[in-house]
């Protein structure tokens, strides 16, 4: 899809409004371009870093169920 301005390729992905990968209710995801996604997560992201992958929670989906 082109840029209304630049003329560039915008991709769209696909963002999780509550940031949980496992809710894919149509009413939690929106499409983005790259751009606004990673800003869409940057906060979840941080946090993240900051505490560790452990202290998210559940929006991210593990591969181990245990």
């Amino acid at each position: 899809m082109p840029h209304p301005i630049t003329g560039s390729n915008v991709v769209l992905t696909v963002a999780h409004m509550d940031h949980n990968i496992r809710n894919n209710d149509y009413s939690n995801l929106r499409a983005l371009c790259q751009l606004c996604h990673i800003n869409h997560d940057k906060a979840q992201q941080v946090a993240s870093r900051k505490y560790g992958k452990k202290h998210t929670g559940d929006h991210q989906m593990k591969l181990f169920d245990q």
